[in-house]
């Protein structure tokens, strides 16, 4: 009965730790575009208009590369706020208007980190999950022993008669 939890118990394990990678793995990308969107508005501030615009253009297209991914892990609503600010910016970037950008840029930086909590959150939910599944097959697998212990018993009063 102990060989029958055991693989049931690894796959939820590991889907669950795979989970918790994929989230790793884009909170990484969330940090790494709110990181160039801060430059790009460092850029703007000190009018750096052609600096800031190879930033804003780097981060669209890593944002770009990532789409396919995001779009299978992540809720489109919160994608499509980004992406259409991550346009406005790229326009407004080519008017050399520090007024008109800066604004934009705080506002994709703020849902860039509401997206980094949207996966934290999804982070913690998993870990829970496991401490949760954990906990379970650990009592299960406690009773179990237990049941074993208490068949061997029977089986050798049994073996008496």
């Amino acid at each position: 009965m102990r060989r029958a939890l055991i693989l049931p118990t690894v796959t939820i394990l590991l889907l669950l730790g795979l989970c918790i990678a994929n989230g790793l793995l884009l909170r990484q990308h969330t940090d790494r575009w709110s990181g160039m969107a801060a430059e790009t508005a460092r850029y703007a501030r000190s009018e750096r208009w052609p600096e800031a615009r190879r930033e804003l253009d780097a981060l669209a297209a890593d944002w770009d590369e990532a789409q396919i991914y995001l779009h299978i892990v992540v809720h489109h609503s919160t994608l499509g706020e980004v992406q259409t600010l991550l346009t406005r910016c790229r326009t407004l970037c080519d008017t050399g208007d520090p007024q008109a950008l800066l604004p934009e840029l705080a506002e994709l930086q703020c849902q860039l980190d509401a997206l980094d909590e949207q996966i934290q959150k999804w982070q913690d939910k998993m870990s829970d999950q496991i401490d949760r599944y954990t906990a379970k097959f650990s009592a299960l697998e406690q009773l179990v022993s237990e049941m074993n212990s208490q068949s061997s018993y029977f089986a050798g009063l049994m073996g008496g008669y």
